[in-house]
């Protein structure tokens, strides 16, 4: 994830590690990556700006609330 330009400056990777191990998993976390803008060009190409793991987290909880919500 630091390879992609997410840091961990808004919880801790041991955070980070424990979410995904209790609430979801791996690569439907780093999928809402997709949804934030990216540097184009130079050494740091394609890396996220301005993105932190604790944004995924909170992403992937609203997603979960609103399948829960939304599909019975």
């Amino acid at each position: 994830m630091k390879s992609k330009g997410i840091t961990f400056n808004l919880c801790s990777e041991d955070e980070a590690a424990a979410y995904l191990t209790d609430r979801t998993y791996f690569f439907k976390l780093y999928a809402y990556r997709d949804l934030f803008e990216r540097r184009m060009g130079g050494p740091r190409d394609g890396q996220c700006i301005g993105l932190d793991s604790r944004h995924l987290m909170r992403l992937s909880s609203v997603d979960r609330t609103l399948r829960y919500v939304l599909l019975p």
